[in-house]
C-alpha cells in the first residue's frame, strides 16, 4: 500500500530542470501513504513519484519505480496483488524474480500478455501507471470496484496524476475551478461522484477503468469489467458455492509481511470477516471503537463476538476531544468535500490499530452485495405505490432523530417528486439526505441523467437489484471505500475488503438472491454464521459509524457555523442563496431538525473551502 504521483509534459511547458522538484513536492503530500521510503524516476518527460508502505517484501527490493528487467518499461503501484504467487506459478514461471513483490509480478505480466488481458488476471485492489518506454506510451488504471483513489487532470499540454488531489496543487499552471455541478451533488449526497471532483477538469478515474495515453497527448478510456453480463434470473445463489469463495477471500487477503487483524463492530458483514480470519489465524487482534452516546455505540457486540470467537480484542471509545481534533485534519486528508460523520470514528479506530498493526481486514461490501441497507426495502414499497404520491399532502414534517421520523420525512420528501416511476430518479431521492435543493441557486433536477451509473439502461427485474447495483457503482466507491481509504492511510494503515472480492461480486450479482424482511436482511451471510452464533445476535437496529452531529454544530461548532451561515458571507454567493442557508441554520438553533444533516453538509462544504488554498 503506498502513494502514486506523477505527469507528463508533452511539450516542454515547464522547464525540465525543474521536474526533480515539482516531482518532490508532488510525491511529499503523500507521505502518510508511504511513510517507509520514497523513489522518483524521470523518463522522456515523464515522471513517476513513489511513498511506500511495505506490505510484501519489505526488503528495498520492492521500493519503486520499478523497471523491467529489459527496460523497457517501469510501473508505479499503490496496492495489493492477492493473487501474485499464483501468477508466478502460472504465468511466469520462466521468469527469474529479483524480489518477492507482486509490483514486479505486475510489470512482467503486462510485458507478457499486455496491459488490458493483465488487468483482467490481477485479484486485488490498485491504482497504478505503467510506462512503455519504447513506445511511448504510458497507461494508468484502477482496480474493478474503486478500492485504491486516483485523480487526473489534462491541462496545458500536460496531464497530471496521483492517489490524492492534493498532489496535482504542485503542478506549475494548473487551474482549479470550484464546479457547480459538484457542489451541487454534494449538497445532496455528501459526496462528489466519479468521475467529477470538486474542480473543473480534474477528474476520478472510474472503477475497471484503465486511460491509455499517447505521446501526443491523445487520452482513450476504456472499461476492462462489470459484473452485470450474464445474470441468472432462474437460478438462486449457492450458500455453499458461496461459503468457499468467502474462505479463499479471506486467507488470500491474510498473506502478508506485516502485522495484521481485522476491525469488528459485532454486526454481521465484520463479524463473519473475523470469524474466517480467525479460522486461519490463532493469535489475532481485533479492533473497535465504542461511542459514549448509546445510540451509536455498538462496543458491547463487539466484545461478545470477540469472546465468541476467542481473540485478541483491543476496545477505544470516541471522545468530544479526539473528534474535534480530527475534525481539523479531514480536509486535509479528504481533500475534496466529504461529509460522511463516520469519517471520524474511523480515523481515530485507525490509528488504534496502526498501534498495533499494518494491515486490518474490514467487512465493507456487505450491505451493497446482499441487500442490507433499510433503502432497499423501502425502495421496493414505494416504487409500488408510485402512483399514489398524492397523499404526500397528508405527511407531516415531523422534529427529531428517531428512526420512524426519519422514515416520514423521507418518505415525504421523495413523495414531492411528480410522475417520480423511473428508478434511477427513485434512487437519487432516497439516497438523498438533504432539503438543500432550496440552497442551490438555480438548482439542476436533472442533473442526475448526466451521472453513472445512474442512467445505465440495465436489466433488472427487481428494484432491490437495481439500487445494489447503483450502489456498488457509486455510494460504495465515492463514499464507503473513500472513507475507509481516506481515514486508514492518514493513519499509515492497510485495509483490505475480502467480500469485494471480484469473484464474490460475480457470483452475487450473477444469480437470484432470496430477499427477505428488512430485520432479517443478507439470510446468506446469517447462514454461514449460523456455525458460530445464535442469529438473534444479529437481529437489531443497524447503528452505523456515525455521530450525533446536532450536537456538536449547537456545541463546540457553533461559532463557525454562525461564520459560515451568515447572510453576510460572500463565498460562493453565486451558486449558494445565503439567505436560504441563514434561515436553515436559524431554524437548527431553534430545534428544527428536519435538515440538520443538510446543515452538516454545508459545515463540511465551508470548513473545507475555508481550510483549502489553492
Amino acid at each position: 500500500m503506498c502513494g502514486i504521483s506523477g505527469f507528463w509534459d508533452f511539450s516542454n511547458t515547464i522547464d525540465p530542470n525543474k521536474y526533480p522538484i515539482i516531482l518532490k513536492s508532488m510525491t511529499d503530500e503523500l507521505k502518510h501513504r508511504g511513510p517507509d521510503g520514497e523513489g522518483f524516476e524521470i523518463v522522456k518527460n515523464l515522471c513517476f513519484g513513489f511513498r511506500r508502505l511495505s506490505i510484501q517484501d519489505l526488503s528495498s527490493k520492492g521500493m519503486q519505480p520499478m523497471f523491467a528487467k529489459n527496460r523497457k518499461s517501469m510501473i508505479i503501484f499503490n496496492g495489493e496483488i492477492y493473487n501474485f504467487k499464483e501468477i508466478r506459478r502460472n504465468h511466469l514461471s520462466n521468469v527469474t524474480f529479483k524480489s518477492e513483490t507482486d509490483t514486479e509480478v505486475i510489470l512482467e505480466l503486462i510485458n507478457k500478455y499486455g496491459f488490458e488481458k493483465a488487468l483482467k488476471i490481477f485479484n486485488g485492489m490498485f491504482a497504478l501507471a505503467y510506462f512503455d518506454i519504447e513506445k511511448d506510451c504510458l497507461y494508468i488504471a484502477r482496480d474493478r470496484i474503486g478500492k485504491k483513489p486516483l485523480y487526473y487532470s489534462y491541462q496545458n499540454r500536460i496531464i497530471g496524476f496521483a492517489s490524492e488531489l492534493k498532489s496535482l496543487y504542485k503542478i506549475p499552471g494548473f487551474s482549479f475551478v470550484k464546479s457547480k455541478k459538484s457542489i451541487h451533488l454534494f449538497s445532496q449526497l455528501g459526496y462528489v461522484p466519479t468521475p467529477l471532483s470538486i474542480y473543473n477538469n480534474v477528474y476520478k478515474l472510474e472503477q475497471a477503468t484503465y486511460l491509455k495515453i499517447s505521446k501526443n497527448g491523445e487520452i482513450i478510456k476504456n472499461k476492462y469489467w462489470d459484473f452485470n453480463q450474464n445474470q441468472d434470473q432462474d437460478t438462486y445463489l449457492d450458500l455453499e458455492e458461496l461459503d468457499n469463495l468467502i474462505n479463499d477471500s479471506v486467507k488470500m487477503r491474510m498473506i502478508s509481511d506485516a502485522p495484521l487483524g481485522t476491525f469488528l463492530s459485532g454486526g454481521i458483514d465484520s463479524t463473519l470477516i473475523t470469524m474466517k480470519a480467525r479460522e486461519n489465524k490463532d493469535d489475532l487482534k481485533t479492533f473497535s471503537l465504542g461511542s459514549f452516546y448509546d445510540r451509536y455505540d455498538e462496543s458491547k457486540y463487539a466484545f461478545k463476538a470477540s469472546s465468541i470467537l476467542n481473540t485478541d480484542h483491543y476496545q477505544n471509545y470516541l471522545t468530544d476531544h479526539e473528534l474535534i481534533t480530527n475534525l481539523s485534519y479531514l480536509s486535509y486528508f479528504y481533500d475534496e468535500p466529504f461529509a460522511d460523520s463516520s469519517q471520524i470514528p474511523t480515523m481515530v479506530n485507525s490509528k488504534f490499530a496502526a498501534e498495533q498493526v499494518k494491515v486490518c481486514l474490514s467487512g465493507d461490501g456487505g450491505d451493497e452485495l446482499f441487500g442490507g441497507y433499510p433503502r432497499y426495502y423501502y425502495a421496493k414499497k414505494i416504487s409500488k405505490f408510485s402512483n399514489l404520491f398524492s397523499f404526500s399532502k397528508f405527511l407531516p414534517t415531523l422534529n427529531g432523530e428517531s428512526e420512524f421520523i426519519k422514515k416520514i420525512n423521507k418518505l415525504k420528501t421523495i413523495s414531492k417528486q411528480k410522475g417520480n416511476n423511473k428508478v434511477n430518479e427513485l434512487y437519487f431521492n432516497v439516497v438523498s439526505q438533504t432539503n438543500n435543493k432550496e440552497i442551490i441557486i438555480n438548482y439542476e433536477n436533472n442533473i442526475i441523467n448526466e451521472i453513472k451509473p445512474w442512467n445505465e439502461d440495465k436489466l433488472f427485474k427487481d428494484e432491490i437489484d437495481y439500487f445494489r447495483y447503483i450502489d456498488m457503482n457509486s455510494y460504495l466507491m465515492d463514499d464507503i471505500l473513500h472513507k475507509v481509504d481516506r481515514g486508514s492511510m492518514s493513519k499509515s494503515l492497510e485495509v483490505r475488503c475480502p467480500l469485494l472480492d471480484y469473484r464474490i461480486i460475480e457470483l452475487v450479482f450473477g444469480k437470484k438472491l432470496k430477499y427477505e424482511k428488512l430485520q432479517t436482511s443478507k439470510i446468506y451471510l446469517r447462514k454461514i454464521l449460523e456455525k458460530k452464533f445464535d442469529l438473534s445476535f444479529f437481529d437489531r437496529e443497524k447503528k452505523g459509524f456515525s455521530i450525533p452531529v446536532e450536537k456538536y454544530l449547537l456545541g463546540p461548532l457553533r461559532e463557525k457555523c454562525e461564520n459560515y451561515f451568515s447572510s453576510g458571507n460572500q463565498t460562493d454567493n453565486e451558486i449558494l442563496n445565503r439567505k436560504k442557508l441563514n434561515d436553515n441554520w436559524q431554524k437548527l438553533k431553534n430545534g428544527n431538525l428536519s435538515n440538520l444533516y443538510g446543515m452538516w453538509f454545508m459545515f463540511v462544504y465551508h470548513d473545507w473551502e475555508a481550510n483549502i488554498s489553492v
